[in-house]
This record gives structure tokens, C-alpha cells and sequence, in this order.
């Protein structure tokens, strides 16, 4: 999982589940307020694929589990950045 993702961006990853056996996955991810993200989980063929698009910059906590246990890691710590580009008044622009 990346480390850094933009604001208003998709962050996607995929957990390989196929040595794991049966189970269900579960995702949820908070906001540096303490706010829960939206999330989904989508099946993958060796897994599934977690995603969530952050709304607030800053420090995101990531706790994914499968068969009710975190997988190795969990909770993973991402941050949500401000994409910046340089413009000819040198200004940071969030692009959406």
C-alpha cells in the first residue's frame, strides 16, 4: 500500500488471500478527525481489492482484516496529500 495518497483520489490495494482459506474481508478506514471514510471491498482471483477516496489531508489509519483477524501490518498508516503542480505564480493547486 502506498504511503501517500492524494485528496479526492481513489487509493485502491489487493490483498492476496489464496493461502488463507475461506473468509470474509472487512475494511475500514478513519480520518485524522476521527471520522469513519467510505470504503468498499470488492472480490479480486487471489483476494480482493480494498478502496477508499480520502477527503481530509493528513494522517489516514487503515484497518483491513480477513476471517475476523488483521492481516500482517494492520492497522497500515497512510497519508493524504495535496497534489501540487508549480503554475507561473508558483501556487499549491489541489486538482480534482
Amino acid at each position: 500500500m502506498h504511503t501517500d495518497v492524494p485528496v479526492g483520489k481513489e487509493a485502491a490495494f489487493s490483498v492476496n488471500t489464496v493461502e488463507a482459506g475461506p473468509g470474509q474481508a472487512q475494511l475500514s478506514v478513519v480520518s485524522p478527525s476521527g471520522q469513519t471514510v467510505p470504503s468498499a471491498v470488492e472480490p479480486a482471483p487471489e483476494g480482493f481489492t480494498g478502496k477508499f477516496v480520502p477527503q481530509e489531508l493528513g494522517p489516514h489509519s487503515v484497518n483491513v482484516s480477513y476471517a475476523d483477524q488483521p492481516i500482517p501490518g494492520s492497522p497500515f498508516h497512510v497519508t493524504a496529500t495535496q497534489v501540487c503542480r508549480k503554475t507561473h505564480i508558483d501556487t499549491c493547486v489541489t486538482q480534482c
